[in-house]
Order: C-alpha cells, then sequence, then structure tokens
C-alpha cells in the first residue's frame, strides 16, 4: 500500500486531495497521513496547530518534514498561488511587465519550495515529493466538474470561487464561500470515480500537472489503469 503524507493549506484542501487520490488509485489503497496542519487524534474534522500557507513555509524546512520521508514513501505539498506576491512567500505574478501564465507560475512556486527546503535536501528527496500547487486556488480544481462543456471556466484559474458557486448553488442549494468541509466533500467527490477524474482533470492546468506527478511515479499497476 502507497503511503503519502500531506502538507497542506486548511481542512477543505485536504478534503479535495483525498477525494482525488481515491479517484486516481481507484480499487487500489492508499495510505494519506496529514502531516502539516495535523490532525486532532479524537477529532478528525479538527486540526491542531495553524492553518494557512505560513505555517507551510515553517514545516517544509524543519526536522520533523525531513524526518516524515523516513515512514512515508511520498509527501504531498498543497499550497495555492492567491496571494504568492506576499511578503515571505515572495513569487511574483510579473516578469517584464508580462502575466505569469499557471504553468509558469507554477514552476516559480516549486522554485521557492526548493529555498524553503533547502537545496541539499531537495535535490536528494525530490523524487518523494509531489507538488499539488493550485494556480490561484483549489476550487479552480472543481470547475471542470460544473463546466464539463465551457471551455473557458473549466480551465479559469483566477476568480474561481465567483464561478464555482453559482453552480454549486444550482445544483446541490449551497455555495462555499465560507470554508465548511461538508461542502468542499460534496463538491469535490465526483473526483474519486476514475474516469471522473481523468476526464476532467486535462482541462485545469494546475490541476493537470498534479495528475502528471502522480503518473510520473508510476503508482497505478497497469492491471488496474
Amino acid at each position: 500500500m502507497t503511503s503519502f503524507g500531506l502538507v497542506y493549506e486548511g481542512l477543505t484542501d485536504k478534503v479535495v486531495i483525498k477525494n482525488i487520490l481515491s479517484g486516481y488509485f481507484n480499487a487500489q489503497k492508499f495510505r494519506l497521513r496529514p502531516l502539516q496542519p495535523e490532525l486532532d487524534e479524537t477529532d478528525s474534522s479538527r486540526v491542531v496547530g495553524d492553518t494557512g500557507w505560513h505555517p507551510i513555509i515553517e514545516y517544509v524546512g524543519s526536522n520533523a518534514f525531513y524526518e516524515s520521508f523516513q515512514f512515508l514513501d511520498f509527501v504531498i505539498v498543497q499550497i495555492d498561488t492567491d496571494v504568492c506576491e506576499q511578503k515571505h512567500y515572495d513569487v511574483p505574478r510579473y516578469e517584464d511587465g508580462v502575466e505569469l501564465e499557471p504553468l509558469q507560475l507554477l514552476e516559480r512556486v516549486r522554485d521557492r519550495f526548493r529555498v524553503w527546503m533547502g537545496k541539499d535536501f531537495y535535490d536528494a528527496y525530490r523524487d518523494k515529493i509531489i507538488f499539488a500547487i493550485a494556480v490561484d486556488s483549489i476550487e479552480c480544481w472543481l470547475l471542470p466538474l460544473y463546466y464539463p462543456n465551457d471551455r473557458a471556466k473549466r480551465a479559469k484559474w483566477k476568480n474561481c470561487l465567483d464561478t464555482l458557486n453559482p453552480a454549486l448553488n444550482s445544483e446541490y442549494g449551497f455555495t462555499i464561500s465560507a470554508k465548511e468541509e461538508s461542502y468542499y466533500q460534496k463538491a469535490s467527490k465526483p473526483y474519486a470515480k476514475r474516469k471522473t477524474l481523468l476526464q476532467a482533470a486535462p482541462h485545469n492546468p494546475s490541476l493537470k500537472a498534479f495528475i502528471e506527478e502522480l503518473d510520473s511515479r508510476n503508482l497505478i499497476a497497469e492491471s488496474e489503469a
């Protein structure tokens, strides 16, 4: 059974990642261990410690992060790019006056992680690190589910919540303006089916990049693909 550690911004992000992994692995079993933030041992709907992107930067340079690779096959690192220009994140959206495309921005964030983790450590363990960098937010990854026939909306990577909420309200009668874990669970649940995931993922650039990172590790047996 493949084991994954997960470094993530918050519970709603964990929910989406877990459903994506469930669909990706289909019938194959996997183990997902939240590393940062940790879950409350008595209540998995609560986290221990701080959430958001600031703690991620601190954690990936810590001994706890380094040591996790001794008992896990891979570690998934999730972060959004919506505030990437803020101090300490320090990833500009523009170069020479031109706005970066999603995959360019993703690569700049990956380069920052190399600094935050430490060059030597990153180079030694890069094959065990899987990035789930959502451009601009993980809500963008849900758009292909709810706009399967709208090329522009399913590939959108800015202000995605404003586009997603009307579709969710129409489909389920709720919106996810508030970070309600159960809403994210329901909204992302279709990704737990492999066929749905593989049909939808190519239409969002950073979700596609995450799936391609998983593919590059040859995690799925040929008979299960």
